[in-house]
């Protein structure tokens, strides 16, 4: 997959995330969104790049901002996390508040200032764990629960992604998929379609 294509891909994916409705009550940010970022040892400097870069342009495209903007209480949290093995997931970017160009800025700054965090095997199952938990975390509330999750690759580490799937589904969260496709993995579409 190409830069510009994982970041329309992104950037679409956003869009349409920050336009679904929202209900009225006391939600402090229309949707809570964990991007979850394969780092497994499939992931080459290229494809971690992509992936990096890709997340930094699509957060702060004007596409996505005004989305943002938009919404009813005009803020999303997202946070980035890197996943591998099954012991091996971390979060990149903590929890932020993202209301405006300055705050996906940092955002974005953050993103590509920090160094990768692992490279292992391929646990899908822990990675949706991760994220799961994290969007279980205090400090961040919202009616609409995401993970964006990209990789090249299927799983050969650790519990089964679907059970981990169908746990996070359980609890009422959005599994979205972003699968990076080239010659180099022979992945396919079909690994990486979460939605349910």
């Amino acid at each position: 997959m190409q830069f510009r294509q994982f970041v329309s891909a992104l950037g679409t994916l956003f869009f349409v995330i920050a336009m679904l409705p929202t209900a009225a009550g006391a939600e402090t940010v229309d949707v809570a969104i964990v991007l979850a970022a394969d780092v497994s040892r499939s992931i080459d400097d290229e494809e971690f790049h992509l992936q990096r870069q890709g997340y930094a342009a699509a957060v702060t495209s004007p596409r996505f901002l005004r989305a943002v903007q938009s919404g009813q209480r005009g803020a999303v949290a997202l946070c980035l996390l890197e996943w591998a093995s099954a012991d091996q997931q971390a979060v990149v970017v903590k929890w932020m508040v993202i209301r405006d160009g300055e705050g996906a800025s940092e955002f974005a700054k953050i993103l590509l200032e920090t160094p990768r965090s692992f490279e292992g095997r391929t646990a899908i199952g822990a990675g949706i764990d991760f994220a799961s938990a994290q969007l279980d975390a205090d400090g961040v509330t919202a009616e609409r629960r995401i993970i964006d999750i990209s990789g090249d690759g299927t799983s050969n580490s650790g519990r089964s992604e679907t059970t981990a799937r169908d746990e996070a589904v359980a609890k009422g969260i959005t599994i979205n998929g972003l699968a990076i496709i080239n010659e180099k993995t022979g992945g396919t579409p079909e690994t990486f379609l979460y939605d349910k």
